[in-house]
């Protein structure tokens, strides 16, 4: 199953449906890993990441990098980078 819009992934994950978890990213080398996880449905990363403190879904490619990641609201009020 792919996902094609942000609101039903994040309904899916909400509603605790088992196909869709919160997984680590292996090999991640950016700083910016402790504070998200990356979003699979059926075993298949979707190209989203999910803030740990506040659950909001970011886009995500590994292609394009961490930069919108950093940017994230949460990161810049608590201070932790």
């Amino acid at each position: 199953m792919h996902v094609e819009k942000k609101s039903e992934l994040r309904s899916l994950l909400k509603s605790g449906d088992k196909r869709c978890k919160l997984v680590e990213p292996r090999n991640a080398k950016s700083c910016v890993w402790r504070f998200f996880n990356l979003v699979s449905c059926d075993d298949r990363i979707e190209p989203y990441a999910c803030c740990k403190t506040c659950g909001d879904l970011l886009s995500y490619s590994g292609k394009t990098g961490t930069g919108s990641l950093l940017r994230h609201r949460c990161l810049h009020t608590t201070n932790v980078l």
